[in-house]
């Protein structure tokens, strides 16, 4: 699985073939190396209607779903990565899908501060 870090000079706004969803992570799992699971998500989803500019640190795969348990893990697996490389995350978690070139996609987006100084 890729990781990538991107920078939004504008907001991606979602069309009516698009979902996305912003995810609270509890404060105090959301920069552990070793989050608890059962304590990772504070609350349901809310649908948004644009991705907002800034910084972040993302992946991809090319699936249609993932069942609660597979986000779950993703988005672990995300912050993990994020933190081995040195980046500071929002308690946010953003869940994209869509259609690219007829397959689907769905893109995890985790808001990064700012890099960890040496």
């Amino acid at each position: 699985m890729d990781f990538f870090r991107v920078f939004l000079k504008e907001s991606i706004k979602a069309s009516d073939k698009e979902n996305l969803l912003h995810y609270a992570i509890n404060p105090s799992m959301a920069a552990e190396i070793d989050p608890l699971p059962q304590q990772y998500l504070d609350s349901d989803p809310i649908p948004l209607m644009e991705l907002p500019e800034g910084d972040y640190f993302i992946t991809q795969l090319r699936k249609e779903n993932l069942e609660e348990k597979e986000l779950l893990e993703l988005a672990i697996v995300l912050q993990k990565e994020a933190l081995w490389n040195r980046n500071k995350l929002q308690d946010k978690l953003f869940l994209r899908q869509f259609f690219e070139d007829g397959f689907p996609v769905i893109q995890l987006w985790r808001p990064i501060i700012a890099p960890f100084q040496s």
